[in-house]
């Protein structure tokens, strides 16, 4: 992003679901109480740490969120503009957030809280605000893909311009819903880069890739960057959405993006990119 801008849990037997599943959190007003001595010194520092956020007054914020767990999950954009927190560009309230994203810093807590419960977590803190900025958690010592861990990065106090990021999130929920994982689409590529006025025609087989260009079949290693499935492309179109200028257009009734374009002014960037998608048919 520009300048700074961006980038047992309760209980032993709710472990797992906790982990991966949905984690939408109500705000924490109060700080943990427990007479368990081993876990006093983790939950003084959380009740410090929280504290320390509360008095803050901090209400316009914004921060990456990426959770690691057996799961696969991806990287969530987290606003708060003072008035309404947002996630990933869509407002929550207006959809169920996605599972697994923090709803604001009150979200972070909540899913360190229900860690501390377990039987193993670290937690670290920024100091001068108290926002949970890494965490490590093993719900369950000797259960088996339980773990859950998260980092924060990217964190500001001036929240980017999310809105194409909400576009394309939206889309990408009418996409997923229809579990498209088979069918054939091309797309063509204007870039100042090596794939310029390219055309790629591409099966996808369940989720698998085949690509030919011109007439000839072309290893997906030799196409690092190039949005090869859908997901990749919504994936390439939400990177760019919270980097440079970036227009999207979709598809009114499978939700796919139809064309990509960006304008990037980072000297490490490609300038200027075009996708645009030629052909798409379902078998």
């Amino acid at each position: 992003m520009r300048g700074s801008t961006i980038a047992g849990l309760a209980v032993v037997l709710g472990a797992m679901a906790a982990a991966c599943g949905s984690l939408t959190p109500t705000p924490i007003t109060n700080p943990i109480n427990s007479p368990l001595t081993p876990k006093q010194p983790l939950m003084a520092e959380f009740d410090r740490s929280l504290a320390t956020w509360q008095g803050s007054g901090i209400t316009r914020y914004a921060f990456t969120y990426t959770p690691f767990c057996f799961c696969m999950l991806g990287s969530h954009l987290i606003v708060s503009d003072g008035t309404e927190i947002r996630i990933d560009g869509v407002a929550v309230g207006a959809m169920a957030p996605p599972s697994g994203a923090p709803v604001g810093v009150d979200g972070l807590f909540a899913i360190v809280q229900r860690a501390i419960q377990g039987d193993y977590s670290t937690i670290r803190y920024d100091e001068s605000t108290g926002v949970p900025t890494t965490m490590d958690s093993d719900p369950i010592g000797n259960g088996v893909d339980d773990e859950l861990s998260f980092k924060v990065t990217d964190w500001t106090l001036d929240p980017p311009d999310d809105r194409v990021l909400g576009t394309i999130s939206t889309a990408r929920r009418l996409w997923d819903g229809q579990n498209l994982r088979t069918y054939t689409w091309s797309i063509k590529i204007d870039c100042d880069c090596f794939h310029e006025s390219r055309r790629y025609d591409i099966t996808v087989t369940d989720g698998d890739p085949t690509v030919r260009s011109r007439g000839k079949r072309v290893g997906v290693d030799e196409l690092e960057g190039v949005p090869l499935t859908i997901p990749a492309f919504f994936d390439s179109a939400a990177r760019w959405a919270v980097t440079a200028e970036t227009k999207v257009a979709f598809d009114g009734e499978r939700g796919y993006p139809t064309h990509a374009e960006v304008h990037d002014t980072r000297p490490d960037a490609v300038q200027s990119e075009t996708i645009t998608v030629v052909s798409f048919a379902v078998p």
